[in-house]
């Protein structure tokens, strides 16, 4: 495992990729500077933002002067979340490096350099975001992580939004849902507004069918109904659901 030392006298040391004063690692030990060996429980990073789409490392448009991701616009020095690149060992925290004309070069976090060895399970808590803010995301990939070697995917917890009905069905599809048989949906009428009673409740369904589709944001979705039998749309309900998709 590579081993990695960042901070002052106190870091925690041979954790593989450490984060310097804000670090919970997996199954692992380390050591203080005055000689205590410690176990800490999980590995836990920390992330400004998060790009839910697959994004460049060589000329990263998420910056000033560029195009803002889930609402957050990055100057150099910022760390971000890739958590959807096409190539998927590329996920990951990053590093923004030098804003010109709306691009940056991405280099990976100290933590999570290319060659480092992490525990599949790790957690990257999203700070800022027009959708994720203050979200934990997980590596659900099992075993051993190698950066920039192993292909790995990530899904947030929780993601809680409000959306409007259009003639009774919402379509959900910037949220990545895990599983069809685990992920859960939680969904609350916040502003009515319907002449027809929704008898049948609000259900993540098509037709009677799961509404539940799994993937990453662009694949998965789910679809929201408001029923008023079996198989039946309440088309004249137009109402705000509060909607939480819980993946773990």
């Amino acid at each position: 495992m590579t081993t990695q030392t960042y901070g002052s006298p106190n870091a925690i040391t041979n954790l593989g990729g450490c984060y310097d004063g804000d670090i919970m690692m997996s199954g692992q030990t380390g050591q203080l500077g005055g000689g205590a060996l410690i176990s800490l429980p999980k590995q836990t990073f920390r992330s400004r933002g998060i790009c839910s789409a697959n994004m460049s490392v060589t000329a990263f448009v998420g910056v000033t002067g560029g195009t803002a991701q889930d609402g957050v616009t990055y100057v150099a020095g910022e760390r971000t979340y890739l958590a959807n690149q096409t190539t998927s060992a590329e996920n990951g925290l990053y590093i923004v490096g030098a804003v010109a004309s709306g691009t940056a070069p991405l280099t990976r976090a100290p933590e999570m350099l290319a060659g480092v060895v992490l525990n599949g399970g790790f957690e990257v808590k999203v700070s800022e975001g027009t959708l994720f803010a203050n979200t934990t995301w997980k590596c659900t990939t099992t075993g051993l992580v190698t950066v920039a070697t192993t292909t790995t995917a990530h899904y947030p917890q929780m993601v809680r939004q409000s959306l409007p009905l259009v003639a009774g069905t919402v379509t959900i599809t910037n949220t990545p849902i895990l599983s069809a048989t685990k992920t859960a949906v939680h969904i609350n009428r916040t502003v009515a507004n319907t002449s027809t009673l929704t008898v049948g409740g609000y259900h993540p369904t098509v037709g009677g069918a799961t509404g539940m589709t799994v993937g990453v944001v662009g694949t998965g979705q789910v679809v929201i109904e408001a029923t008023v039998g079996a198989g039946t749309i309440n088309n004249a309900d137009i109402s705000t659901l509060t909607i939480a998709i819980v993946n773990w």
